[in-house]
């Protein structure tokens, strides 16, 4: 009994989850409010179709950042109708039309603007994906599907015959990746399809590179010629000129057909991304392409200029549809050039292979007018284009040809560029050695019970013709059935074959001659008949090979489908044909049936799935031969199961003799194997028997007696189907038994017939009719007599009053578990609850009260079992719904999962929809381990304590719910739920990530689930941890209750939840949520400082405002301007700017919430963070003076020692052009890729992107300035100034390849970058740090260390140590299709002191800039400086920049000279501290002589924080060497 409790348990609908209950998991939706960013989610295929892997839909990325790179012309188009296959559009993802929702098939529509796809030709369930081409009224394509595994699904070759709108599929080996095409054409000179196809290595290469090839237009096989750059489109024009537009760049070209080399025409100016198709129009010769914009993804019509390239844009598609198979149905009719006046062909020489092709080139166009220009001659052999090569009008091309052995098909036809073409010649050549014909008067004559004489006369000719001798004719010699090998080297004119199989057969046999190892024709003979037949009964098991040759095989279609002998299963298979449907036989031997009896065959056949149904039909025969199996067993069958399934056949012997049993499989072609086995012949009764009675029923009489009552009519009709003239009996049998015979039954009457000593269970009765020709076959009947055991009770239901005593109530089965009797009123029922505890024992009655319920160690959650018995034994049980008794958590609850481990119990998962394993629960739901298994990645808990909630997504669309203990919140005022819950980007990476993953929140009490939030949480929408907060005021009482978490997964992300816990909050609580300030700021440049406020109170909050301060002084207040509502968040922002008087300067930022309903203040103020605006490494004066006179105050310096020597370069791309991409000073960039780039598009504007110079354009970094196209956006900010290097990826299938090279530096020293990814939704950008010692040129440069995935979410330090022979080092983006990488702010030290042109000076008085106009010289008079005491600095403007400020000078006087021993100066970590040093001038330099501090001291307790550093302090007379940390 144990082990039932606990087989039912495993598969329950719920599950309690104890403490210790590590490896069960659960996951939910939740939260009503969240902070952080949307993302968007993506699928990735490897072969330019984005798809979701079960349909062909695309889950289109709107790259947030993306835009078109530049518009092409604008054509009216003509209206052509075009033909295409849509493999996409976005109303196949918009199911709420789904009558109307453009659907997979073939469209017609009108080269024109605003066209649509109304006109729909054909649906079909299968998708036009692997590209196609029109040829001579049928539609060529190819469909695939890749599984979950990244193997092909399904791969098809389709024809589609278009004037009956009849598909053919073929069904191709998933190893045939080159049979899968980007795009086809049709060649109409050479009567060829051509595709772009995918490389051998498709599953595995990175390199996009594709092959040309040709394609079987029977059987899909391409076969490749060359190597190609992949192209969006191919097509050839009404004279066989191939042409293509390249993938990565748009660039039109034509392809030569032969070699697959290609020669570029020009750029289309179009962009294209994914698989587009093209085709021209015969009678405009216009070149029409489909394909979808890169940046934009926009698809539609554009139309191309054959002789420059350049694409003209038609029209767009309404639905973003994706169009491949594009066509006109056209025939080549442009035969204006004259025939080809001569075509030989000479391969006489039959020892060699290589023989001479002659052809005169037409001199004359078709009206017979002279013709100018040259001729192109093209040869083709057995279809394929064999050289293609111009002459001279009339000219005669003689090329030596060199072929295989055998029969050849030449064809030659002749092209000019304005007189189309000729027809083709064609010659049908042999080359080689001739085989002979075929034997004359081949005869076979029985000499013995075991011989057979075969006699022939010799061949003396070849079989095409050719002189042979024939004495050198030699024969192998076949005999049938079965095709066995006699002899290879007979070369008499007569054979003795020795028969030894004894089983009955008829023989004939082939005889092949050979000359000179050449086959020729073969012949056949007249039939023998050997041995003798098998007699009955037969049994066959296939248990040894010897058993199988038995049988005949025949291969009736000649592919490679066959019947044969499987070794490991001792069983006869037929393996499938590819190409081919099944036509194969396996004969049995010789049967001897006597005439007017019947037979019974048995046999056991099964599928290898039921994905792949084999059919089979069941001849016999009076031969062996298959033409003579006209008489059907069975019909043809399939069989769709994977085990061994008995089948049975009745055999009807027309007349004594010996037949043969054939087994036709006929399966579908491209399917699996078919498995036969257990052959069984046995004799029944005689043909004139009766037949088998049709409606023989048996039940248990009423009452609950052990009696059983049978009914039936007798047979009207015998065996043959001949009517009945009389039954002399009847037989009833029980279990093989005779119980009783009814005598002379009327024929066609209804019988009665009443057991009354059945044993008690299962009884099988059996009854068959008597005549003179004996006893029919029987009618089988079994039934359970006697009592039963119950079924399980029904609507058992557990409810309780007091959360400590559970009461049961259920209905009492009214059916026996096998339809036998069943009294109700003797039944008694065992109860067992989830802990495998017996409650209650042999109870009567339909209720019952379980007050045991033990809750000392906590809360318990009980299901009940409840299993009726009775006298015949125990029944199945039934399962109640779940209950948590105990006492709930109040004041309270927090759950972290700490360590992995549950401190709070109990917790139950509940399955909603499980897994799709037969329907079963199985498989991890929810827990807290993490696994191999896992899928996604897996993020640190949220809390740090390295525990955290996980709900399971091992199968595709669960659901299931983990719910909490019970918790009372009654106590408390405003009672929130809070949890943090984990969220991912969709990227590139994620190939299944599904848009509908989410998860919800539900308080449960009373028995019912109510969710909490207005909409589902969705898995994919953002990166990282986010909280969710939810009022329980509005879902609960005072009566206690438990919160659920309900999931829904479809094989994407484990989703992961963390630190739970219900608080008692405050109604008015304004809190600090976050709050960011920049690391440093740029003098000259702006940064936000942002502000996240978030409302933890349940109360709407309004009237509130918030400070911010920087170093302890508010700066800016700023208003809320609406009201802030529960668990929401709002950002302020306020933008701070240094200026050049603060370089070197350590500013403290904070910020508070002014709130004056606020509860708690504690959380209303931030910490304080330090930034710096750095200062720069240009020279500084430090020499100036002042003199006041009655005129102002004059102002004398020096110009600064240019460079100073100075070989440290900070490059920060602040002195260059915005956006270029060639001129940024010495760096040299190498863009290696040559792909077009992604732009940034803008939301915000009717362009949809933002304008400015190089975008889009091929390149290798850009610098770039965010704030020239008012892009305000905290992602594009560079780390210090308004400028940074930027490499946008290309995307569409180019990894980047983009280089920026450094000028010489010292060997042996220190590079120091920033760098960060611009958002990780697409994918982290990636990079090389290389250096060379030599010279600049890419090959040269060697990798320090491994490939760098740079962050996103903030800007990163790089720093490297050069090797001592280094010259130069790089910087190399080698991104996947991301978006872009961020380079800022290079440290490294230059061969040469820094390169500075003076532009001139400025003259600050108290921090402010007083001349207008940059001054030349080292002279300034201030003539209109305000009353009173002032102080001034001079900066130096280089074409780099404007230094820091020079020493300071003051027009203060009077202040005494004190000693300086009594000044004391100091730092204290990042701070100088002078101590007695009031009214003293105070100078504080750097290492490179820039001043920092230049004035006079107004207190004795002097400080001033500054960047690390070494720094010389000036005092009055006394200076100081400190160093700040």
């Amino acid at each position: 009994m144990v082990k039932k409790i606990i087989s039912f348990f495993v598969i329950l609908i719920a599950f309690a989850l104890g403490i210790n209950a590590q490896s069960t998991s659960s996951r939910d939706e939740v939260g009503n409010v969240r902070s952080g960013s949307f993302g968007s989610q993506k699928v990735k295929v490897p072969f330019g179709f984005e798809t979701n892997p079960p349909t062909h839909k695309s889950l289109k990325i709107s790259r947030p950042f993306l835009s078109r790179k530049k518009t092409v012309p604008t054509v009216d188009g003509d209206g052509t109708t075009l033909y295409g296959e849509v493999a996409h559009s976005t109303l196949m993802d918009d199911q709420t039309d789904p009558e109307n929702a453009i659907k997979w098939g073939l469209y017609s529509y009108k080269a024109q603007s605003g066209t649509d796809f109304t006109c729909k030709l054909m649906h079909k369930s299968i998708c036009a994906n692997g590209g196609g081409t029109y040829a001579n009224g049928k539609l060529y394509f190819t469909s695939y599907n890749e599984g979950m595994d990244g193997n092909l699904a399904y791969l098809y070759f389709c024809v589609v015959d278009l004037s009956t709108m009849y598909m053919d599929k073929i069904a191709l080996h998933s190893d045939y990746y080159t049979s899968i095409s980007s795009d086809m054409t049709y060649d109409p000179v050479g009567n060829v399809i051509y595709s772009q196809a995918y490389p051998d290595d498709a599953n595995t290469s990175t390199d996009y590179k594709y092959t040309l090839s040709t394609v079987n237009p029977a059987t899909g096989i391409a076969t490749k010629i060359a190597q190609l750059d992949r192209m969006s489109m191919i097509a050839c024009d009404e004279s066989g000129n191939l042409y293509g537009v390249r993938y990565k760049d748009g660039m039109f070209c034509s392809i030569e057909k032969q070699t697959a080399s290609v020669k570029e025409i020009g750029l289309t100016g179009v962009s294209p991304k994914y698989n587009g198709s093209g085709t021209f129009d015969y009678k405009t010769g216009k070149l029409y392409w489909t394909t979808i914009e890169r940046t934009t993804e926009q698809s539609g019509l554009y139309e191309i200029n054959p002789q420059s390239g350049a694409a003209s844009f038609i029209t767009s598609y309404p639905n973003n549809e994706m169009v491949t198979c594009l066509y006109i149905p056209q025939e080549a009719t442009n035969y204006k050039l004259g025939e080809i006046t001569s075509f030989t062909a000479d391969f006489s020489n039959t020892s060699a292979t290589t023989g001479t092709v002659s052809i005169t080139a037409p001199a004359k166009d078709a009206a017979n007018n002279n013709i100018t220009g040259d001729v192109t001659v093209l040869l083709y052999v057995d279809g394929s284009l064999y050289f293609s090569k111009s002459c001279a009008p009339g000219k005669t091309i003689n090329e030596e040809v060199t072929l295989s052995k055998g029969a050849h098909v030449l064809e030659a036809v002749a092209t000019h560029k304005t007189m189309g073409r000729t027809t083709k010649k064609k010659l049908d050549v042999w080359v080689g050695v001739d085989g002979p014909e075929a034997p004359a008067n081949f005869k076979a004559i029985k000499l013995d019970d075991t011989r057979a004489k075969l006699t022939w006369d010799t061949p003396t000719i070849g079989a095409h013709g050719a002189a042979i001798k024939p004495a050198l004719v030699y024969y192998s010699i076949y005999r049938n059935p079965g095709n066995e090998l006699l002899t290879d080297e007979a070369t008499d004119n007569e054979y003795i074959d020795k028969i030894t199989n004894p089983s009955l057969r008829q023989y004939t046999y082939t005889i092949v001659p050979y000359y000179k190892n050449e086959a020729g024709v073969p012949a056949s003979s007249n039939a023998v008949e050997f041995g003798s037949p098998l007699s009955i009964p037969y049994y066959e098991d296939f248990s040894t090979f010897d058993a199988f040759k038995t049988f005949i095989v025949y291969n009736a279609n000649k592919d490679k489908g066959f019947w044969g002998w499987d070794q490991a299963a001792q069983c006869a298979k037929y393996q499938y044909d590819t190409f081919n449907a099944g036509d194969d036989w396996l004969i049995s031997p010789a049967l001897h049936l006597e005439g007017g009896m019947s037979y019974k065959l048995k046999f056991k056949a099964r599928s290898d799935s039921p994905l792949y149904p084999e059919s089979m039909e069941i001849r016999m025969a009076d031969n062996p031969f298959i033409s003579s199996f006209t008489t059907v067993l069975m019909e043809k069958t399939d069989f769709r199961h994977e085990e061994y399934k008995e089948y049975e056949v009745t055999i009807h012997a027309p007349e004594t003799n010996n037949y043969y049993i054939g087994f036709h499989a006929v399966s579908a072609k491209g399917l699996y194997w078919l498995y036969l086995d257990d052959i069984e012949v046995t004799a029944g009764p005689k043909t004139g028997s009766p037949t088998a009675i049709a409606d023989l029923e048996a039940k248990q009489a009423l009452g609950g007696v052990q009696k059983a009552e049978l009914s039936f009519t007798t047979p009207s009709t015998d065996m043959a189907g001949n009517v009945l003239t009389s039954i002399e009996k009847v037989n009833i049998y029980r279990d093989n038994s005779l119980i009783h015979t009814i005598t002379n039954p009327a024929v066609g009457t209804k019988q009665t017939y009443t057991d009354n000593a059945p044993a008690q269970g299962y009884n099988t009765y059996k009854v068959t009719c008597v005549n003179g020709n004996g006893e029919g076959i029987p009618a089988e009947v079994k039934i359970w007599v006697g009592m039963d055991k119950p079924c399980a009770p029904t609507n058992v239901v557990q409810t309780t009053t007091d959360n400590k005593v559970a009461h049961l109530t259920w209905e009492a089965p009214l059916y026996g578990e096998n339809g036998g009797t069943l009294n109700t009123n003797d039944l008694t029922y065992n109860i067992y609850d989830s802990k495998e505890r017996l409650v209650k024992k042999g109870l009567k009655g339909t209720s019952y009260t379980d007050s045991e319920i033990d809750c000392s160690n906590g809360q318990q959650t009980l299901f009940y079992y409840v299993q009726a018995v009775s006298e015949a034994g125990e029944g199945d049980g039934a399962v109640s719904n779940f209950i948590t008794y105990g006492e709930a958590y109040k004041n309270g609850f927090k759950e972290s999962f700490a360590n992995g481990e549950f401190t709070t119990s109990d917790w139950i998962i509940s399955v909603i929809d499980p897994s799709p394993y037969n329907n079963e629960f199985y498989g991890r739901y929810w827990g807290t381990e993490h696994s191999k298994y896992d899928r996604g990645p897996v993020p640190e808990a949220q809390d740090g304590d390295n525990g955290m909630l996980i709900a399971y997504t091992d199968y595709i669309d669960v659901s299931s719910r983990l719910v909490s203990p019970r918790i009372n919140v009654a106590d408390m005022k405003n009672p929130v739920l809070n949890f943090w819950f984990y969220h991912y980007y969709s990227s590139s990476e994620d190939q299944y990530s599904h848009p509908k993953e989410t998860m919800t929140v539900e308080v449960y009490k009373d028995g019912k689930y109510t969710e909490m939030l207005e909409k589902p949480i969705l898995l994919i929408n953002g990166n990282g941890w986010y909280n969710y907060s939810i009022n329980l005021k509005n879902f609960v009482d005072k009566n206690d209750f438990q919160f659920a978490f309900k999931t829904h997964n479809f094989l994407s992300h484990d989703m992961h939840i963390d630190n739970i816990t219900i608080e008692d909050v405050p109604s008015y609580d304004l809190a600090v949520a976050s709050f960011n300030v920049p690391e440093k700021i740029s003098a000259g440049s702006e940064r936000e400082l942002r502000l996240t406020v978030i409302n933890k109170g349940v109360e709407t909050a309004d009237a509130y405002s918030v400070e911010f301060l920087c170093d302890g002084k508010v700066f800016k207040s700023v208003d809320a301007d609406e009201p802030l509502t529960f668990a929401k968040e709002h950002t302020f922002t306020v933008v701070v700017a240094p200026t050049i008087t603060e370089m070197g300067k350590i500013h403290t930022y904070s910020a508070r919430i002014v709130f004056a309903k606020d509860e708690n203040t504690v959380n209303n103020t931030t910490e304080e963070i330090r930034s710096g605006v750095p200062s720069n490494n240009l020279p500084v004066v430090n020499n100036l003076t002042l003199k006041k006179s009655d005129n102002g105050s004059t102002l004398v310096w020096d110009e600064p020692e240019e460079g100073a020597g100075n070989t440290v370069v900070t490059e920060g791309f602040e002195s260059y052009g915005a956006f270029t991409i060639t001129n940024m000073g010495d760096w040299k960039l190498v863009d290696v890729d040559k792909g077009y780039t992604y732009t940034i598009a803008n939301s915000g504007s009717t362009t949809q992107d933002y304008d400015y110079p190089n975008a889009g354009e091929p390149m290798a970094f850009q610098v770039f300035n965010p704030s020239l196209i008012n892009l305000n956006s905290k992602l594009w900010t560079p780390y210090l100034g308004n400028q940074m290097a930027v490499c946008f990826d290309s995307g569409n299938g180019v990894n980047n390849d983009d280089w920026m090279i450094s000028p010489e530096v010292v060997g042996g020293t220190k590079v120091t970058f920033m760098a960060k990814s611009v958002t990780a939704q697409y994918g982290l950008e990636k990079m090389k740090f290389l250096y060379s010692v030599s010279d600049r040129e890419t090959t040269s440069f060697r990798q320090m260390e491994d490939v760098i995935a740079v962050p996103a979410d903030k800007w990163t330090k790089y720093t490297f140590t050069l090797p001592e022979d280094a010259k130069y080092f790089a910087i190399n983006c080698v991104s996947e299709n991301s978006y872009a990488l961020l380079i800022d702010e290079i440290t490294y030290e230059s061969t040469e002191p820094m390169s500075l042109s003076l532009l001139g000076f400025n003259v600050y008085r108290d921090g402010e800039k007083v001349n207008d106009d940059l001054l030349e010289e080292g002279y300034y008079v201030d003539t209109n400086a305000p009353a009173g005491s002032h102080y001034y600095n001079v900066t130096t403007v280089y074409d780099k920049g404007e230094s820091a400020f020079s020493n300071q000078v003051s027009t203060t006087t009077g202040i005494e000279t004190v000693n300086n021993n009594s000044i004391a100066v100091y730092a204290n970590q990042s701070t100088v501290h002078v101590k007695g040093g009031y009214g003293q001038q105070i100078r504080i330099y750097n290492a490179l002589g820039q001043c920092f501090e230049n004035k006079v001291i107004n207190s004795d307790n002097f400080a001033t924080t500054l960047t690390p550093g070494i720094y010389m302090v000036s005092v009055g007379s006394k200076t100081t060497k400190v160093v700040l940390k």
